[in-house]
């Protein structure tokens, strides 16, 4: 006779696998699985990548735009101190035209001029035949010039003391003619017209009406006072000197005005190209 069946141990639980809608039963739960999280937790920080390190620079290109900025900044400080010479002038007394075109800076001399107050500034002309007379009117005639510039200063040397006229004023009247011819050839046999006598001369910024001085003839101008010239090239340089009124001059005062019209060449020097 067999042993009798008893009930054994309940198999373990396992979690019944449906297909619809789950069945409980009265004290029963359903087992849910677990899911993972994806996303992080609001209490850990959120990471971030870092950038990228920048690429190592150059020494050779950073030196390169080093050294381009210093040339710019000589070149600009070129150009600045450039401009601030042209306003500036020499020494030796006032610069007429100073920073003009082809126009030098007067050295210092012996005396100092000014320019006259009714001629401050340089006349310019082309037409030298319409302003001279004499052998060298006909001069120009045949051989017209390139440039005439006249000029008219004063000066009250400390030196003509002793030796001023009786009954002048201590003031020297001194012009300055500087002709530019076409060839030198042209130039220097102009200046052996004109630093002979009896033989005309450029006609003066008194004769020619620019500038009215009381005493001098109108005749001669200064021509009856101290006389210097000089060749450079293809320019002459034509000086004279005197007091007010014209009159005979002595031999010291002759020698004195011309002294005077020789350390006045600088005023015309500056308009010529190797003065």
């Amino acid at each position: 006779m067999s042993a009798p069946q008893r009930p054994g141990p309940p198999p373990p639980w396992r979690p019944q696998q449906v297909h619809g809608p789950a069945q409980h039963g009265p004290g029963q739960t359903e087992w849910i699985p677990r899911v993972q999280n994806q996303q992080p937790r609001r209490s850990e920080p959120v990471s971030f990548e870092d950038a990228p390190p920048a690429p190592p620079s150059n020494p050779a290109a950073v030196w390169a735009m080093r050294i381009a900025g210093l040339v710019a900044v000589s070149v600009i400080s070129g150009f600045l101190w450039a401009y601030l010479q042209s306003d500036g002038g020499g020494g030796g007394g006032t610069d007429p035209g100073a920073g003009e075109t082809g126009v030098q800076s007067v050295p210092d001399g012996r005396f100092t001029f000014t320019p006259h107050a009714d001629m401050r500034e340089p006349k310019v002309d082309d037409d030298c035949a319409g302003n001279s007379r004499g052998k060298v009117k006909e001069f120009f005639q045949e051989h017209p010039c390139v440039r005439l510039t006249r000029s008219l200063y004063t000066s009250s040397p400390a030196e003509q003391e002793g030796v001023v006229p009786s009954g002048s004023e201590e003031v020297i009247y001194t012009w300055v003619a500087v002709v530019e011819m076409n060839a030198s050839d042209q130039a220097a046999e102009l200046h052996e017209i004109a630093q002979s006598d009896n033989t005309g001369n450029v006609t003066d910024p008194i004769i020619a009406g620019m500038v009215d001085v009381p005493g001098i003839d109108l005749t001669y101008g200064l021509g009856h006072g101290g006389y210097h010239s000089q060749l450079i090239g293809k320019y002459l340089i034509i000086v004279e000197s005197d007091w007010a009124p014209t009159g005979d001059r002595s031999k010291a005062q002759d020698e004195f005005l011309t002294a005077v019209s020789e350390d006045a060449l600088r005023y015309g020097q500056q308009y010529t190209s190797s003065g």
